[in-house]
């Protein structure tokens, strides 16, 4: 059985409850992401022009993937996210049409990027230490999913960096609702130095946990074995059981 939270669920958990359930992710991942907001070394225009080459990459394969769909219309095999989308099965022509405009759209996106990003560079305050550290991490320089250059670091949990990454902000559980700096998966070192955000965790190539931090979005998905893990902790009973009456399970 599979549990997921899904973001509509996050009003339920308390802050100190995402802590709980980052730290938890973190202590039985084995890989996992996060980004920065800014540029953590010097402006190169070989880390822009691969950042724009990912980015268009990434639109052409989505540009690809609706023309596909477009082309393979079946009225009497509609997926459940294109049912959902219409509210009822589409005739032809209206998917031929949605397709065409997210096409359009993304199109228009790619164009814009190249007439409007943003490039902010801020390491000045980052010791020897802690630049070692972020390197670390295989951070490469990218888009993302918005117009500012920043970081996302990729890596394996061993324990070493499983250790780090708990004995970060997230040694101490956020003060309340409105401390955000130290809830929805952003990350701080030292004081201040490195601030990372958007922290995902995967356990081989499942995602366990998944953030968005400007949004305050958090995404969770645990098994069951899982939970009887977290029910044996400290406080986790009534965790296990918010989850459990909160939530669907569905089948492996």
């Amino acid at each position: 059985m599979i549990y997921k939270l899904d973001a509509a669920f996050n009003a339920a958990l308390t802050p100190k409850e995402r802590n709980f359930l980052i730290c938890y992710c973190l202590s039985r991942g084995s890989r996992a992401t996060c980004a920065t907001t800014t540029l953590l070394r010097p402006f190169k225009q070989k880390d822009l022009r691969a950042a724009f080459a990912e980015r268009e990459e990434a639109s052409r394969s989505c540009i690809a993937e609706w023309e596909r769909r477009m082309q393979e219309f079946d009225p009497d095999n509609v997926p459940d996210d294109i049912r959902a989308m219409f509210g009822s099965i589409p005739t032809k022509e209206n998917f031929t049409s949605y397709c065409k405009s997210l096409i359009a759209q993304e199109k228009a996106a790619m164009r814009e990027l190249r007439r409007s990003y943003i490039v902010c560079v801020d390491y000045a305050h980052i010791g020897k230490f802690w630049r070692e550290f972020h390197e670390f991490l295989d951070p490469r320089v990218t888009f993302g999913d918005s117009n500012a250059l920043h970081e996302e670091c990729d890596f394996w949990l061993e324990e070493g960096e499983c250790d780090d990454f708990l004995h970060s902000s997230l040694l101490n559980p956020p003060k309340g609702r409105n401390d955000w700096m130290h809830d929805w998966g952003n990350v701080i070192f030292g004081d201040m130095e490195l601030v990372y955000e958007d922290l995902t965790i995967y356990y081989r190539e499942n995602c366990m946990l998944k953030t968005v931090s400007h949004e305050e979005i958090m995404l969770v998905r645990l098994e069951e074995e899982q939970l009887r893990e977290i029910e044996r902790t400290p406080g986790g009973k009534k965790l296990a059981e918010k989850i459990r009456s909160s939530v669907t399970g569905e089948e492996n």
